[in-house]
């Protein structure tokens, strides 16, 4: 069940700082199904193996990228045991 993940919503205003025991890491939804992790392109099937246990993840869709695509995404990270945050996508 998708909708039972538990995400923190951060707002680009935020200054807060997350406590997190593993690496923090910024992932870039960008349309057309493409993804970037911390700059860098990545495949959805690649994703998972990419990132430590006890990771954040910090995902930022941009603007015109599908609901669905961003569940496609947030759905194998769950699974994968991560930590998620939804962060707002720089213009």
């Amino acid at each position: 069940d998708w909708g039972a993940v538990d995400v923190n919503i951060g707002g680009g205003e935020s200054k807060s700082i997350l406590p997190v025991p593993g690496h923090v890491h910024q992932l870039q939804l960008l349309p057309g199904a493409q993804l970037r992790l911390d700059g860098k392109p990545v495949l959805l099937s690649q994703l998972a193996s990419m990132l430590e246990r006890d990771a954040r993840v910090i995902v930022q869709p941009q603007a015109g990228v599908p609901l669905q695509d961003m569940i496609s995404v947030i759905d194998p990270l769950k699974a994968a045991g991560v930590s998620l945050t939804l962060g707002r996508a720089t213009p």
